[in-house]
Formats: structure tokens, C-alpha cells, sequence
């Protein structure tokens, strides 16, 4: 069964969706600087502007057409003569759920539009009208049956769930992270430019270097570009079309009732930056080629494993289960800290009060096997300060594990003392700089002593009955 007008049986419909998209639709769209540090910027328009590169209206399908492709791939029917006898094949495209990607029409070493040099997420005055174009017809000559038209459905659903859900701040909080570690990598090659500079005067030039010092000099800022083609920012849309293809068909091999596409996404991006050392190593990033098409096959073969989706499963599985509800962090506050304040404290961190309303509810063995919502492994934080924190074990508020990885039995009364002790270093900073921060910081303290001893009093009652 085939049916080429599969995607365009209703083209407004779908035009109409797309202009609601903010990553798509940029008109009159402010993002804050979060957002605009790492999104891509190359699929989308703006009708308010006089720029040519922002007014394509069809940039969108120059990232539509090679996510819908990367599922499909090539077979072929037996072409029969009238007598029932083979006279060759007659090659055709279908959809493959769980295809290699790498296989895939998309990434196909014959098409035009997979190289760098003529890519398909060229855009403004370079926007390749050819290779969509050329896409778009490719789609029209998929070979449909029911199964593969279901899948188109979820396909292009996902993709439009996932463009929505991209320009969240928080997801951008993630990408950004991500991007943080690539961009340390790249620092390390100018640390070592920088102990050679430093053996020199400050007026030398790189030709008053020693051949030796020259030489090394020239290869760690070759090696340095390379990582910074690695990174997740606007200009590099490479990169983000390889992530995007990376959540999308890790996706594809987990159930759906089990996460939605925004939280799967959500999970990559943070397994990607848990476990840079691994997916990102930086002896390979440096020796191999350096084209976006490289850099695709490189991720794929690193990250798009059983083992990264086993990763993915049991960081959202846990997140799931360290979360507390609206409810269970004000019976907290109320019933074991004892707070009757709206303000919590005052965030040294942010600057910022920490409110019942506004607070984050922090669980202090975030990611562990002691991530069950217990109280005395909850604290309340800012949401600025939560983020901060919550994808770096070294920054926490307690250490939960010694060098051997055995449990200190720290919890949320050391989380206290932590805090109280922030507060009273800022204060120091503050009490000349800005005292009416200072006073904040005062209330602060009597608020957390308090609340405290209130989950002092609470835990010793709760060992009682226990014993």
C-alpha cells in the first residue's frame, strides 16, 4: 500500500502548528539568555525582520524532512514479467522503527544533503531549497502500510512535542550544562597554550618561539578547535540536529507509556553530561574528522546503545521516585521543620527569598539507591540554586558518601548546618556591601536554627518509636 501524500494531506494544518512553535516561529519572541545561548537558530523565521537569513518560511523542513528519513531505509520487490518470472528489483523506501541510523536514508553515503559542504540545515542566503526539495519528494515515494502509517503519526507527533518542549528554560539548563563540559575540554588546550605563552614576554610574537614551543603551540590550538566544534551553541546546528536524532531514536526503543519525549529528552541531556568522560572522550574527539557528518557517526556509535537507554530508564525512573508532590513538601515544612513563615530563607546563592511557594524541593541523595522520598533527606532550595547544584555531587549540601562509597549517614540536619554556614560567610560580604541583605540573612538564620532543631527533635521522636 503506498500513499505519497501522507505528510501533506493537510499542509495549513501542519504550517499552522509549526507557527506556534517558538523554536520554529521567532516573531516577536524574546528568549532569555539561557535559551538563546544554546538553541539552534538555523530552522527557524521571523516576519518582522529585514535580516534574509531569518525570513526562510520552509527552514523548518530542513530539520522535519532528515528526522523523518533518519527512520527510513531502502528494500526492494521482485519486478515479475507476465509469466510470474524475476526480472529484477524495484527498490522503494519504508519506515524502520529501530533501524541502524547510521544506515538510514538520511544518513545514506549517496544522498546530496549529508555532508557538511552541502547540508540540508543550510539556511538564510545558504538555506539548500535543492536538498529539501529533494527530501520532500524522497517522502512522497515511502512506501506506506497501517503499521508504518501509526508511526508516522507518533514520529511527527514526538517531533512537534520535542521543538515545544526544546526552549523550555530548564531543558535549556541542561543543554547548557552539557555544553559546559565540552567547553572545559576545549579549555584544557588553552591552559597548555597559555603555559607557553607565559615562558615568553609579553610582546613576543608565536614566531619568536622555539621551533619545539612552536610546534606544540600549533597543535593544541588545532586541538582545541576541534572540541569547539563540539559545542552546543546557535551557529553549530550540526550538532544539534545529532542530538535531536540521538533522543529521538533512543526514544523509539523504550515504551512510550513509560516517559514522554520531553522527559526522555530531558534524561539524555543529563546522562550525556553525567557520563561526558565516556561519550566524550577527548583523545578520539581530536584524531578524528572534522565534519558534522563525523561527528554524527561518532555519537551514534557511542551513545545510541542499550546501555545509555538503561541509563536514561533508571535516571528518570529515580528522578520519578526522589520527587515530592506540591503536598508532600508543605507537610514537610509545616509538620517537621515547623516553619509558619511564607519565607524560608534568603538564598546566598541567588539572592533571592525561598518561599513555601516558590521553592524546589531538593532530595540530598539525589540519583542514589537512598533516593525514596524519606523527610530527613529533604531540604528546600531555590530553583537557581537547585540547578547549581543538583547535577554535581561535589557541589551538594551534604556528603553522602565517603572515598569507598559507603553511606556517612549525613541528612538534612548537616544540609542545615551547610546552609547556616553559607548564610554566615555572606553576611561577612554584606554587612558593609548591602545591609539590608545583611538584615534578610539575620531573619534567615533565626529561621533555619529553628527549623532545625524543630527536625532534630522530630528524628530523636522517630528513633524512639522505631526502637
Amino acid at each position: 500500500m503506498k500513499d505519497s501524500n501522507c505528510l501533506n494531506q493537510k499542509p495549513d494544518m501542519f504550517s499552522n502548528l509549526i507557527s506556534h512553535i517558538k523554536f520554529f516561529n521567532r516573531t516577536n519572541v524574546e528568549f532569555s539568555d539561557i535559551v538563546s545561548s544554546v538553541i539552534c537558530n538555523h530552522f527557524s523565521y521571523d516576519t518582522n525582520t529585514d535580516d534574509q537569513k531569518k525570513t526562510y518560511f520552509d527552514q523548518d523542513k530542513a530539520l522535519l524532512y532528515p528526522y523523518l528519513l533518519s527512520f527510513c531505509h531502502w528494500d526492494s520487490d521482485d519486478m515479475l514479467d507476465d509469466e510470474g518470472n524475476s526480472i529484477g528489483k524495484k527498490p522503494f523506501i519504508k519506515f524502520v522503527k529501530n533501524g541502524e541510523v547510521l544506515e538510514s536514508v538520511t544518513c545514506e553515503k549517496s544522498t546530496k544533503y549529508k555532508d557538511s559542504a552541502t547540508g540540508w540545515y543550510r539556511t538564510g542566503p545558504n538555506f539548500n531549497h535543492d536538498a529539501v526539495s529533494e527530501m520532500s519528494s524522497t517522502i512522497k515515494e515511502i512506501k506506506f502500510d497501517d503499521n508504518s502509517k501509526k508511526l508516522f503519526e507518533i514520529l511527527v507527533q514526538n517531533f512537534l512535542d520535542y521543538c515545544h518542549h526544546i526552549t523550555d528554560k530548564e531543558v535549556c539548563r541542561k543543554l547548557q550544562a552539557l555544553n559546559k563540559v565540552i567547553q572545559e575540554k576545549k579549555n584544557s588546550f588553552t591552559e597548555k597554550m597559555n603555559e607557553i605563552e607565559d615562558q615568553y614576554n609579553e610582546h613576543d610574537k608565536k614566531e619568536d618561539y622555539t621551533e619545539n614551543d612552536k610546534a606544540k603551540y600549533n597543535l593544541y590550538e588545532k586541538q582545541r578547535e576541534q572540541i569547539k566544534k563540539w559545542e552546543i551553541v546557535p551557529s553549530r546546528p550540526g550538532i544539534f540536529v545529532t542530538l535531536t536524532l540521538l533522543v529521538h531514536h533512543s526514544y523509539a526503543s523504550v515504551s512510550s507509556e513509560s516517559f514522554t519525549i520531553e522527559q526522555w529528552t530531558e534524561g539524555v541531556f543529563d546522562v550525556l553530561k553525567d557520563y561526558h568522560e565516556e561519550y566524550f572522550v577527548i583523545d578520539e574527539l581530536i584524531k578524528m574528522k572534522s565534519s558534522d557528518w563525523a561527528r554524527m557517526k561518532k555519537i551514534f556509535q557511542k551513545c545510541h546503545t542499550n546501555k545509555l537507554r538503561k541509563r536514561v530508564r533508571a535516571y528518570l525512573s529515580n528522578k520519578n521516585k526522589s520527587l515530592w508532590t506540591r503536598t508532600q513538601k508543605k507537610k514537610i515544612i509545616n509538620e517537621v521543620y515547623g516553619w509558619r513563615e511564607d519565607r524560608l530563607y534568603y538564598c546566598p546563592h541567588q539572592l533571592e527569598w525561598v518561599t513555601i511557594e516558590n521553592h524546589e524541593g531538593h532530595h540530598l541523595y539525589f540519583r542514589s539507591n537512598k533516593s525514596k522520598k524519606d523527610s530527613e533527606f529533604f531540604f528546600p532550595l531555590s530553583r537557581g540554586y537547585n540547578n547549581y547544584i543538583s547535577d554535581n555531587s561535589d557541589k551538594n549540601l551534604i556528603t553522602g558518601y565517603d572515598e569507598d562509597g559507603n553511606p556517612t549517614g549525613e541528612n538534612a540536619v548537616n544540609a542545615f548546618d551547610y546552609m547556616i554556614k553559607k548564610i554566615e560567610d555572606a553576611m561577612v560580604t554584606y554587612q558593609v556591601k548591602n545591609p539590608s541583605i545583611f538584615i534578610k540573612f539575620e531573619l534567615s538564620l533565626i529561621f533555619l536554627k529553628r527549623a532545625k532543631q524543630n527536625l532534630v527533635l522530630w528524628l530523636e521522636k522517630k528513633n524512639n518509636l522505631a526502637a
